[in-house]
């Protein structure tokens, strides 16, 4: 039966591996470094030259001059804005002194960098050229083809016939060094197959109740096997505590600011368009992409950036069980005629349901077992191709409504849950701080009203029943990733894959009488983030701060690709190898009006109109975990207050000066 909702899916996959299959086959493509250890590594010789593959370099003879001896590659498909220098090692048993190297952007236009004139001749060893390719930048394309030619001056006769040997050649970023020594590490992990990645996140996850952030509130053995076999970020957190502009922050490594990204429904393509989101980025270098389930909030946002159109089971054609992922037909019933009385009724519209279901139906009865299901199966086909790819998996639980199959509900005591022990709200903290739970309230049947919405709680029953349902559709969204870890597993694919573990932002339940997400509180803001590197750490975690931010620089790294130059994050894969590594001192998040700045210890917002902090609060995690008081005016943290304000200041101007270069 699960065949049918994706082999439209599966074909279109089928015919990208395929493709890619050919370009992999018959180039070079995407590679930024030759290791010339016993191979060509695509390249040949040409025009009166010739090149042969030795056990540790390749050995090119000009043998005449006209018309113009060339050494070179073609389909390298490399996007030059993100380097300064391009590196050669060689030994020049030759006359000639001058080194040409010719980018080919496409069959009839070729751009030269200036000429290297400096060669040694008649070397007795090899030599490493660090040439810098900034003087002629102006035309920053990707370039297809690239040529090396060796010359003692120009035209076709300033050619001498003799030897060169060449035993790598490599693209540089500023500051970078060669990683070509053939007896390092790094370069024999260059001639390994490329990584794989796997970025799995589940909506609205918070991380108190998992027990891998010191809580076993809920059942979640899948989470906790990936974290024994990676490493967990103890204090990692989302830029934007809402679902749309969080995702668009991570995919595109780019911070929200008051003009960018500030939606639930936040939008790529206007908000940022022309940036290269990490999936285009991988895409245009080799990785076949695929999005299956919730990844960017938006339909039709960006899609290019992937190898075949998104997959999402909430819009396959006749899934009625979409509607906001109810399964019983009288809660689906009840949410088609609630959207249309607002004359706006589909999988993403505007009805109102009950904010909790449990029914006796296997786990493909809801949207994310068909994810699952559609996840194994595009592993299945990656498999078996053998190419490069980049898989992000978007689970909607645990998500309101809280909805899922009844052996998850069972799995709890609804008796025995605890409800939140900060239900209150903190001492002395703003008015700003708060919202009114419309999430919960305006969308879902069931909630009963409260006197008042600012300060009121809802009633202990539904509170409690909110949170049993939070815990079962997290244990199921759980089993789902379980499903997929085990298929990488049975496919020998988990020894090359990096699994990246997220949710997109916290979740409050009853805290602070807050409820969904939409707040500047630690509780809404910091979410969990796990990494599994093969070769990596094991069972280890980071103590540090870190953010949402920082997974597309590490995705880059990861992959030996240079850094893409729009990125504000910092890659994370040092501390994949060491996980006492050191993280930066500070992250930042924002909502609406509001400003923070988390430091390991503290945290602190601010919220501003026209430039002026009107309210702040601040939060010692040291003595005050749970943000219960307010010590923004206590004269013991004057001293922190304001280090913490002006770093803030700082930030926020350093920010929106460089989102306003990118416009």
């Amino acid at each position: 039966m699960h065949i049918k909702f994706t082999q439209n899916f599966i074909i279109s996959l089928s015919k990208i591996i395929l493709l890619a299959l050919v370009c992999l086959s018959s180039s070079a493509f995407s590679q930024t470094s030759w290791n010339f250890n016993g191979a060509m590594q695509g390249w040949e010789g040409s025009n009166y030259s010739k090149a042969t593959a030795g056990e540790s370099y390749v050995t090119y003879e000009i043998t005449g001059r006209s018309p113009y001896p060339n050494f070179g590659t073609i389909g390298a498909k490399i996007d030059t804005k993100a380097y300064k220098y391009i590196s050669v090692k060689l030994k020049n048993l030759s006359s000639n002194k001058r080194l040409q190297i010719i980018l080919n952007r496409n069959s009839d236009l070729k751009t030269e960098y200036i000429p290297f004139n400096n060669l040694s001749s008649n070397d007795s060893e090899f030599k490493t050229y660090k040439i810098d390719l900034s003087k002629n930048r102006g035309w920053r394309n990707t370039i297809n083809d690239i040529t090396l030619r060796f010359r003692t001056s120009l035209g076709s006769e300033g050619v001498e016939a003799g030897t060169v040997l060449i035993d790598h050649i490599e693209f540089l970023g500023e500051g970078e060094e060669s990683n070509q020594d053939p007896t390092s590490k790094i370069s024999k992990k260059l001639n390994e197959k490329p990584l794989n990645f796997v970025h799995i996140i589940m909506d609205d996850l918070r991380t108190e109740g998992l027990s891998v952030y010191d809580d076993s509130e809920m059942i979640t053995p899948n989470i906790d096997r990936l974290a024994r076999e990676g490493v967990v970020y103890k204090k990692a957190f989302a830029n934007f505590p809402s679902c749309g502009a969080s995702r668009a922050s991570i995919l595109t490594g780019l911070r929200p600011t008051p003009t960018r990204f500030t939606r639930y429904d936040a939008r790529i393509d206007e908000d940022a368009p022309g940036i290269s989101t990490l999936p285009h980025y991988l895409k245009d270098n080799g990785y076949i992409t695929v999005s299956l389930g919730k990844i960017i909030h938006r339909r039709g946002d960006t899609d290019d950036a992937w190898s075949i159109p998104p997959w999402d089971a909430k819009y396959l054609e006749g899934n009625r069980s979409s509607y906001m992922n109810y399964s019983k037909e009288e809660n689906i019933e009840a949410y088609v005629t609630s959207c249309k009385k607002r004359k706006i009724c589909s999988p993403s519209g505007s009805g109102k349901g009950p904010a909790w279901e449990s029914n006796d139906v296997p786990d493909n009865q809801y949207i994310d077992g068909k994810t699952a299901i559609a996840a194994i199966e595009t592993l299945e086909q990656l498999s078996a191709a053998d190419v490069p790819f980049y898989i992000a998996i978007g689970f909607v639980k645990p998500h309101l409504p809280f909805a899922a199959p009844t052996k998850y509900w069972d799995l709890y005591d609804r008796d025995k849950i605890e409800l939140s022990p900060i239900p209150d709200k903190p001492k002395n903290a703003p008015n700003q701080a708060w919202h009114q739970s419309g999430e919960l309230r305006e969308w879902y049947d069931g909630i009963p009203d409260v006197p008042d919405r600012w300060i009121d709680n809802v009633p202990l029953d539904i509170a409690q029943i909110l949170r049993h349902g939070y815990y079962a559709a997290t244990s199921y969204a759980d089993a789902q990733m379980g499903k997929v870890l085990d298929a990488l597993d049975r496919l020998n694919l988990s020894e090359n894959t990096v699994i990246i573990f997220t949710g997109d932002h916290g979740f409050s339940l009853g805290d602070h009488t807050l409820w969904n997400k939409h707040s500047l509180f630690t509780l809404a803001t910091q979410s969990p983030l796990i990494i599994r590197k093969p070769g990596g750490e094991m069972n280890k975690s980071v103590p540090g701060v870190v953010e949402y931010l920082d997974i597309y620089p590490t995705v880059t790294e990861l992959a030996n690709l240079p850094r893409p130059e729009h990125l504000e994050g910092e890659s994370l894969a040092n501390t994949l190898i060491d996980a006492e590594a050191d993280t930066k001192p500070a992250i930042y998040t924002r909502y609406h009006a509001g400003e923070n700045i988390h430091t390991d210890r503290y945290s602190y917002s601010a919220w501003f109109n026209g430039g002026r902090i009107t309210e702040h609060m601040l939060y010692d995690h040291e003595t005050d975990p749970l943000e219960t008081v307010n010590v923004v005016n206590d004269p013991d943290y004057k001293s922190v207050m304001r280090d913490l304000q002006k770093r803030l200041k700082a930030h926020i101007k350093q920010r929106d000066q460089r989102a306003a270069r990118l416009r």
